[in-house]
């Protein structure tokens, strides 16, 4: 995948559709992943993850902590860095936060394997749940 292309094309087109959306006065995109899962004997793409191969969220309820902590070590966040949306910790740790996930192929081809699923969270309790933290080392600069 062409990650210029997609920061410069795909992120504003997210941005207008969760400003669409949710009437969100600022937004940013944190990241994008380019995912492939090759056919047997094909080779991933450069720069490709492999599917995630189990249900999960990218997401907990805890990320607004994770933020503010962030804030307090002096590191640089999507929503603290100018290039992301620029706020103070006390409009984070006071205003509403709001993630949305967008995902979409890339290619001509659709996909046939490994297609998204989406689960309603009012038919889970909580013990349905395993906190599975992904700290990647280093962080990559827009994390």
């Amino acid at each position: 995948g062409d990650h210029d292309e997609v920061t410069r094309v795909y992120h504003a087109e997210v941005c207008a559709i969760a400003k669409r959306l949710t009437g969100a006065e600022k937004l940013t995109v944190a990241s994008h992943i380019f995912r492939s899962v090759p056919r047997p004997g094909e080779e991933k793409p450069g720069g490709a993850r492999p599917g995630a191969a189990m249900a999960h969220t990218d997401f907990t309820d805890t990320l607004r902590e994770q933020l503010v902590a962030m804030y307090a070590a002096g590191q640089e966040s999507m929503v603290s860095s100018q290039k992301g949306l620029g706020l103070t910790v006390e409009e984070l740790q006071q205003g509403r936060l709001q993630v949305l996930n967008f995902w979409r192929p890339i290619s001509d081809t659709p996909i046939q394997r490994h297609p998204l699923a989406v689960c309603n969270p009012t038919t889970m309790v909580e013990d349905d749940l395993a906190v599975y933290s992904h700290d990647p080392q280093p962080p990559p600069k827009n994390y």
